[in-house]
């Protein structure tokens, strides 16, 4: 089951990186997809920044990293133990 689980940990954490680093373009996509005048006036950019703000500035990458750390290195661990056995 592990060799099944392990690689789509890897792989929703994946795309949870690739969903980080396209927020802008996928929310100002939303916004005008919307149809809304007042949510296609937003400066998406300036509005996730602003609720990255709102935390201590130590947060956000000290959560990433950490969540980084535990997947990546937790799941090749796993998968180098289930190999050597």
């Amino acid at each position: 089951m592990s060799w099944v689980v392990q690689p789509l940990v890897v792989l929703v954490n994946c795309v949870i990186l690739y969903s980080n680093l396209t927020a802008v373009p996928s929310v100002t996509a939303a916004f005008a997809k919307s149809g809304d005048a007042e949510l296609q006036r937003i400066d998406v950019r300036s509005m996730l920044r602003a609720a990255e703000d709102g935390f201590p500035d130590w947060v956000m990458p000290c959560l990433q990293n950490l969540r980084r750390l535990v997947v990546f290195a937790g799941s090749i661990a796993v998968l180098a133990l289930l190999a050597a056995n």
